[in-house]
Parts: C-alpha cells; structure tokens; sequence
C-alpha cells in the first residue's frame, strides 16, 4: 500500500491541516504462450524442442515427468506411457506467477518394417542367403524361416536356403520387437522352383551309311545321367540300336533313332531324335 500524507502549514488566518490518501500498488498478471507443437503420434525414441514465451518476457522454466527426459532442451520419449511437459514463470516484483501450463503427451511404441531380398524363381538345387533387415537396423534382427507348406521343397539350415525339389518355396521373415517397439508385420516371400532343362547331344554321326554298318551314335545328355535308345516305329525294318548306342543298320531307308532321359528330381525329361540315310 502507498499512503500520500498531503498537510497544509495553516496562517495568521488559517489552521495547519492533514490529510492521507491510501493507494493500494498491485502486481501485473502474466500468461504464457506455448510456442512448440507437441508431436502426435508420439514413439519411443522420438524427441522434440519445447518452446514457450510469456508475455511478461521473463525466462519460462520447463520440466518433464513422466516417461521422458529433459536435457539441453531437448525432450526424449524414454519409455511407453505419458510424458507431461510443463512451463512456469514464478514472477518478480513487477509481475505476479504464471499458471502453469502443460503438455501431455501420449507415447506409443516405435514402428518397424522389414526389407527382404530374395529371387522370384530358382531351381532345384541352387542355394541362397536370404537377406531381410528392420527399418531399426541391426539392433532388431530379423528371423527367417521356411512356412509349413514348403518343407518338402525347401530348406534353411544355418543361413542358407536349398531347394530341393520343384514347386513352391515360401518364407517368412518376422521381428518380433521389445518393450519399446511394436513387432513388423510379417513378410512373406514366395518363390517358383523348377527342374533344370537338359538337351541330347550327339557325337560325329554321318548323315548317311551302307547296309550292315554299326555306328555309335556318342550321345550324351547335358545332366549326365544315362540315356534310353529305341528305334522309331516307322525304322524297325531299317536299323535297330542297343542299350549303348550302338545302331546296326540292316536294310536301305531312313533310320530314325530316339534317344530320351526319363529326367530326375532335379531335372526335366528330354527326347531327341537321330536320322541316318541307310
């Protein structure tokens, strides 16, 4: 309170006199103004710089509870749950407190995704390292395995995938995250497994013979597995061959010798022909 004394001395004709006058002094209000969007959609590991002004301009104060840090300014979302931002301004002689203000913030678990490399189609036999990695990095590992359906035709045995026969090869890559970060969607690869393609070649046969000749033929098959001789239907009384190969032409004609492999797990069947002038 500001009391003002206000006296008058008085006169040969006047009395002294006094009078007081009572001014109560108060202190300015102040209001802050948060300045920072708190973040939406907030995850472990995220953080953001708070920002806030009063109108007084006197220093704001901010602090942190919760399940978040402050420090240099910076808050980090340590944790899943609520992490509540506060700013204060207590005043000086001049302006009285600030009310308090507040971010609440809700803090949810980090997202993640997964990355997997591998080819659309293979054969059997042919082997791969599967690659698949989190949008985390390293830190969070991804696990591959082979799905049920596909136990028959592939396998994943330390790191490596085999094929092992033709049809569908499908893996699963997972990460099944932590306390702080939501598991990755799985993803699933599916991969067309097919018999290798083998051909017939035949050794320097000419093109024609005479009448009793035996000629080899020197077949062979590119898979290497053994191959089947027989005479076409429309040659029997032409020429015939035997289990090597071996044609013996017996009468003038064409003769026209059919060669097949019966093909195998890992490869396709195949069937050549062969005609000799005779």
């Amino acid at each position: 309170s500001c009391v003002v004394s206000v006296s008058q001395n008085g006169s040969n004709k006047f009395k002294s006199t006094t009078a007081k006058k009572t001014i109560h002094v108060g202190q300015l209000s102040q209001s802050l103004s948060i300045n920072s969007l708190a973040p939406i959609g907030a995850a472990v590991g995220d953080s953001y710089v708070p920002s806030v002004t009063s109108s007084s301009n006197l220093p704001v104060s901010i602090s942190v509870s919760g399940a978040c840090t402050l420090i240099s300014g910076v808050v980090s979302f340590t944790s899943v749950g609520v992490c509540t931002v506060s700013y204060d301004q207590a005043g000086n002689n001049k302006y009285l407190a600030a009310t308090t203000v507040q971010d609440v913030i809700v803090i949810g678990l980090t997202t993640q995704s997964i990355t997997f490399s591998a080819p659309t189609t293979a054969y059997v036999g042919d082997s791969f390292v599967p690659q698949a990695v989190s949008s985390l990095g390293a830190t969070y590992p991804v696990t591959v395995s082979v799905d049920s359906s596909s136990t028959s035709v592939c396998t994943l045995s330390n790191g490596v995938v085999n094929f092992l026969t033709a049809g569908t090869c499908t893996l699963i890559a997972t990460q099944s995250g932590d306390s702080a970060t939501a598991p990755a969607l799985p993803v699933n690869v599916s991969i067309t497994v097919s018999q290798v393609d083998q051909n017939v070649a035949f050794g320097p046969v000419p093109a024609s013979t005479d009448v009793g000749t035996v000629l080899n033929l020197g077949a062979s098959s590119s898979s290497g597995l053994s191959l089947n001789y027989a005479i076409d239907p429309s040659s029997t009384a032409t020429c015939s061959v035997d289990k090597f190969g071996n044609v013996t032409a017996s009468s003038q004609g064409s003769c026209v010798v059919s060669v097949s492999q019966n093909g195998s797990n890992k490869f396709k069947s195949t069937t050549a022909k062969k005609t000799i002038h005779v």
